[in-house]
């Protein structure tokens, strides 16, 4: 990795924020250690102290760093026409946890006692807020203790890096022209092709019935059997009458091209990830899935959005490359499809990009729904990870975005 991590001789912070199509991140990690020993008197004792005792000093440092963190920090976009318009950070999606720094990883949390981690822990605070249409922001930075002369901010929008230092003499900094950033656009899912049916099984029935109806009807009227004769020729009637009435099912026929109609599904499923807000999400999963599968899809992906919502990684798949597609079975309604497939996404925060690659082998089953192909349900035969790095932005000064 290169650039520049939080150390005991100089940098107790290092600051980052990450812009999307639809939110801030607002992000800090603090090597506690590094801080002056009359912040926290116990930080250096902490080995000696009783587990509660531990537990309330980790407590106390989270709560008092939160805060720190959020009073003397500042962020608000800016327009010509309007100023600076401060971004609200709601206390509600604050998040601080222990991390370590791993070298393959980025920063993970701890597992465990974090007042007993050797090499110290360090602190990630984070906090987010709703924000579109982000083309220039403005930081405000006042957290300077003695033992630390200048914060380097760093700033992601998703392809784009670059890097601000705040000073005690320079204590607002801003990052200007930032590129249009959207979401991914919606994949055409493939229209359901239906296939005539001449005559339903409700209607060859009545048919029968009908037709059964008028000869025996006519046969009794011509025996002078008057009565009965009348009745079932009505009766043939009413069986006719109610034949038009039904309409024959339509038979669904399979997508030509398979391929492009589970590439868009798929599309359309991990395009979901990039929304935050719930009803958004289960939208944009509606376009894709459904029936039971949408309902479960939409628990998991509401469950990553908390997560993410306090503290924990952003995922975006970028790039899906389908390997194979083909029918196992076309049963009235149902088509099954086994399909392998490969995703490459990224997995951001605290500065650190993850790279994920994974590859799906599944039995996926699609359902007719409002004209189009839908996902109603899908089997996980495989799921293999191909490969995951960690990358950092090489921090050089007042690189990037000019001023």
């Amino acid at each position: 990795m290169t650039g520049q991590e939080p150390s005991s001789a100089n940098q107790p912070f290092q600051a980052f924020v990450t812009v999307d199509a639809l939110s801030i991140r607002w992000e800090c990690i603090v090597a506690v250690d590094a801080l002056p020993s009359a912040t926290f008197p116990s930080w250096k004792q902490r080995s000696s102290l009783t587990e509660s005792e531990r537990s309330a000093l980790a407590t106390d440092i989270q709560a008092r760093l939160s805060q720190t963190f959020l009073s003397q920090t500042k962020l608000s976009t800016h327009r010509a026409s309007s100023g600076p318009t401060p971004v609200p950070l709601p206390e509600a999606n604050l998040s601080a946890r222990w991390v370590r720094l791993d070298p393959a990883l980025g920063y993970v949390p701890i597992e465990g006692d974090p007042m007993l981690s050797d090499p110290p822990p360090l602190l990630g605070i984070s906090v987010s807020a709703e924000q579109t249409d982000v083309d220039s922001l403005q930081i405000h930075w006042s957290w300077f203790p003695e033992a630390q002369k200048s914060v380097t901010i760093e700033l992601s929008a998703e392809a784009f890096q670059a890097s601000r230092i705040a000073t005690p003499q320079k204590r607002d900094v801003s990052f200007t022209s930032l590129p249009t950033l959207s979401l991914t656009p919606l994949s055409q899912p493939t229209r359901v092709s239906y296939q005539k049916k001449f005559l339903s099984k409700a209607q060859i029935v009545l048919l029968v019935l009908s037709l059964t109806s008028l000869l025996v009807g006519f046969a009794d009227f011509v025996k002078r059997r008057m009565q009965r004769g009348i009745m079932l020729i009505v009766v043939g009637v009413a069986f006719g009458s109610t034949f038009r009435f039904l309409n024959a099912d339509d038979i669904a026929i399979a997508p030509v091209q398979i391929d492009d109609t589970i590439y868009a599904n798929l599309r359309n499923v991990y395009r979901a990830f990039e929304f935050r807000e719930p009803p958004a999400i289960y939208d944009a999963l509606a376009e894709a899935a459904e029936g039971d599968l949408l309902e479960k899809l939409f628990l998991e992906f509401e469950s990553s959005l908390t997560a993410a919502s306090s503290g924990g990684p952003r995922v975006r798949i970028l790039d899906l490359d389908l390997r194979k597609a083909s029918i196992i079975e076309m049963k009235g309604a149902r088509l099954a499809v086994s399909a392998e497939w490969i995703t490459v996404g990224t997995v951001t925060h605290w500065g650190h990009e993850h790279t994920r690659s994974n590859r799906y082998r599944a039995v996926l089953d699609y359902v007719p729904s409002s004209g189009v192909w839908k996902l109603g349900d899908f089997a996980l035969e495989e799921e293999q990870r191909l490969f995951q790095k960690a990358t950092r932005r090489k921090v050089t000064g007042n690189e990037g975005i000019q001023e």
